[in-house]
């Protein structure tokens, strides 16, 4: 095989970090390894020029001069800077014309979340179908910790714009086993597609010996005059080093006078201030607390080998090469127990809760006071250093690319990159960021796994922005009007239709130019009399009705007292379902409603599609109940959803009252919706208040707050004496938050397996309120 190896990760401003070591590393063991096997391409970007020399020579004897390729797109392509964005996107389809040239089978991307602040240029799958892509995954901390990382627009911009990008490539090779797991999990990616390839520390991190001159010039040039735990690492809130010195400053103070606490990084101006500020409310002496400034590679490996303990407490890692780079030296390693350091550190008696200061304090003092516990650090850092080696990384990667090329050349299934050529283009009509309208979150769900197949318009017509930070980076935003001048450039058109007044646009689109129709409410009779009654298309239930169900429907409506009865009993979607080139539904009802009003023919086209839900990315149970300020005894029993009379309310307090958990005061019942007006909803709020407190109604929330209920709840209870989708997203939410959920067997007994959930053997009956 031809591999291109994109190596702007050891050009960019990651050249002196993490990403960059760990690029030319794999880079080089992957030339070593493929010397008699295969041809290795490395391609360099010339708006670095300062790096090409130095990066050419450490190819010396492993790629020919010929082989080492130097692309050049435009100038002023960094993404912090919203004026470059064109220049940006011309550079990335310039970027893979030249790869094309190349011809390679595979090409190795090894920095693709980048160029936000330097002007690296990586594209993927843009316009190159010839050839397969992989990328190497560090992480996904940004999207799982959005509130620390993409607070800003513009890296939301851009960080959303590169994931679209990731999900493009064919393969993924990951630096652990912890963010293998956050592709699968957070991104959707197959599990076959996503390969850990781990890491390793470069050889000259080893045990050394220094002469007593040595140890001491080195020392007295980071003013180090003690003993010192050492910590080496980015600054960064991930990093947790506020934690460690608070951590620090709970040890003895025999461990405090004996000690210092360096701190390996060029910190400098505020945040360097606040940590010294934190250092000194916590009882750590300026002299006592080192910060070295840069350190280079052969001074860290002297800290690293004369260090009395090595400390990493961060909360999230990809890898975690620090502490790697501690243990090849043989120093004693501790480290937090989450993400990928377990992998790393591998001796459970070596970590600690990063969220625990006093945790962390613990296991510090014991590394210091302890000699057999020191000493077994010792031996674990040797050892579990010895397994990690970048010519086995380089093996799995090359073993994980010639798979997925003979897969290729078999045809066999697998994911091939879609050329900006061939992806088709989809119109893609539904409302968008609207908090009212359960329709509009689909889309932020749906629309990032259709980008691989598809370039994406969004088609609006709404008041309010679109806030989907995945959609503003990657999706174009017109409007109807533009879509109905336009409408021949687009291969495929999705209608989201649910029944709101954010739809009322769509019907008349759809009957004038067909397409796939996602209908997310069977029964449309609301928004259909919303636009009769603010004139809109005044006459749209009585024609929907007449089309749908005849005249005899038509005059049940022109003598109807009451229009909700109308609304209850007739779908008045056939017009919907006859315009559609196809019908797709979360679940199984939708279908069998068709087939009981329309007859079997209007089923044909019909898919079920489960019902999109991406896995909990969330604050974990115990901290989600001290978010919302319940107590570790309180047994928590959530209703979410609609709260009416087809969702059984009443019959949910009047159990609940007659249960012995009314008679614990530990016990709670909480609605988590929003009460309706009318006779029914001022009843339920007397029934709450005759509880005393102990059933609550929590009206609309956030998102946030929502999710945090379901996260705190240890019970939930989901009843309905109608089928209707809401209803299965909640029990469906509850589930992927671990919930034990009990339902009544009308509404499952289709949708779900027998064992998710407690389905009660009589189904509730209808019931109405008499005001």
């Amino acid at each position: 095989m031809r591999i291109v190896i994109d190596l702007q990760g050891a050009q960019n401003n990651s050249r002196n970090r993490g990403i960059g070591r760990y690029s030319l590393s794999l880079a080089k063991a992957i030339a070593r390894a493929s010397k008699n096997s295969h041809e290795i391409v490395i391609l360099l970007n010339g708006a670095f020029p300062n790096s090409i020399y130095d990066i050419c020579n450490k190819f010396e004897g492993l790629v020919s001069k010929d082989n080492i390729k130097i692309f050049y797109g435009l100038e002023k392509t960094e993404a912090i800077n919203p004026d470059n964005n064109w220049r940006r996107v011309a550079s990335e389809h310039i970027y893979e014309e030249y790869v094309k040239i190349l011809s390679p089978d595979f090409l190795v991307v090894t920095s693709l979340i980048e160029g936000f602040e330097d002007e690296t240029v990586v594209s993927v799958g843009k316009c190159s179908p010839e050839f397969q892509t992989a990328a190497i995954l560090y992480d996904l901390i940004p999207l799982i910790d959005p509130g620390n990382y993409l607070r800003h627009p513009q890296v939301s911009f851009w960080y959303y714009n590169r994931l679209d990008e990731l999900r493009r490539a064919n393969l993924l090779l990951s630096i652990s086993e912890s963010s293998r797991n956050e592709a699968i999990d957070c991104l959707g990616f197959p599990a076959n597609t996503v390969v850990n390839i781990s890491s390793a520390a470069d050889d000259y991190f080893k045990i050394m010996s220094y002469s007593n001159t040595e140890k001491e010039d080195l020392l007295a040039r980071y003013r180090i005059s003690k003993p010192f735990v050492l910590y080496a690492g980015a600054s960064d809130p991930r990093k947790n080093i506020e934690g460690l010195i608070v951590a620090y400053g709970s040890l003895s103070k025999v461990i405090l006078a004996s000690y210092q606490l360096v701190i390996a990084w060029d910190f400098s101006g505020p945040s360097r201030k606040q940590l010294i500020d934190l250092a000194l409310d916590n009882g750590i002496s300026l002299n006592d607390l080192i910060f070295t400034g840069y350190v280079p590679d052969c001074d860290l490996v002297a800290l690293y080998n004369i260090c009395s303990l090595f400390v990493f407490p961060s909360f999230h890692e990809g890898f975690g090469l620090p502490a790697l780079e501690a243990m090849s030296c043989g120093a004693p390693t501790i480290a937090s127990k989450t993400t990928s350091l377990p992998e790393v550190v591998g001796l459970d008696s070596a970590l600690f809760d990063p969220n625990d200061t006093l945790d962390i304090s613990r296991l510090i003092e014991k590394s210091l006071t302890d000699k057999m516990f020191r000493e077994g650090l010792i031996e674990n850092a040797l050892l579990q250093s010895k397994k990690f080696c970048w010519d086995k990384s380089a093996e799995i990667a090359l073993g994980a690319i010639e798979a997925a090329h003979n897969k290729r050349m078999a045809n066999e299934s697998c994911r091939i990159t879609i050329s900006h050529s061939t992806r088709k283009r989809l119109a893609y009509i539904s409302p968008i960021s609207v908090s009212t309208c359960k329709v509009s979150k689909f889309g932020a769900d749906l629309l990032p796994e259709l980008s691989r197949y598809y370039a994406i318009d969004v088609i609006l017509e709404q008041e309010g922005d679109v806030t989907d930070p995945w959609i503003l980076a990657n999706c174009n935003q017109r409007s109807t009007a533009w879509f109905e001048q336009h409408v021949t450039v687009y291969d495929r058109i999705i209608y989201n239709f649910g029944n709101s007044g954010h739809h009322q646009h769509m019907f008349a689109l759809l009957e004038r130019y067909p397409g796939v129709v996602v209908l997310h409410d069977f029964f449309l009779g609301g928004v259909l009399w919303q636009m009769g009654m603010s004139g809109f298309a005044p006459s749209a239930l009585a024609n929907a009705l007449q089309r749908s169900h005849g005249w005899s429907a038509l005059a049940e409506f022109n003598e109807a007292a009451d229009v909700t009865v109308i609304l209850e009993k007739y779908p008045c979607n056939f017009n919907v379902l006859q315009r559609a080139l196809g019908i797709v539904s979360h679940y199984g009802f939708p279908r069998g409603l068709a087939i009981e009003w329309y007859g079997t023919e209007v089923a044909n086209n019909w898919f079920i599609i489960p019902q999109l839900i991406a896995p909990v990315v969330d604050v974990p149970h115990d901290q989600a109940r001290v978010d919302l300020n319940f107590y570790n005894d309180v047994f928590l029993v959530c209703y979410f959803g609609q709260l009416d009379e087809r969702t059984l309310t009443h019959l949910i307090i009047d159990a609940w009252q007659s249960s012995q958990l009314a008679d614990d005061a530990r016990c709670k019942l909480y609605f988590v919706g929003e009460l309706p007006e009318g006779p029914y909803g001022r009843r339920i709020r007397q029934m709450v208040h005759n509880s005393k407190g102990r059933i609550h109604v929590t009206g609309r929330l956030d998102d946030k707050t929502y999710h945090r209920y379901l996260a705190a709840a240890d019970l939930s209870i989901q009843l309905s004496n109608e089928v209707r989708g809401e209803v299965l997203n909640s029990i469906l939410e509850c589930m992927n938050y671990g919930i034990p959920t009990i339902t009544n067997g009308d509404i499952v007994t289709q949708e779900f397996p027998d064992d998710v959930i407690y389905s009660l053997s009589e189904a509730p009956r209808r019931f109405k309120w008499v005001a």
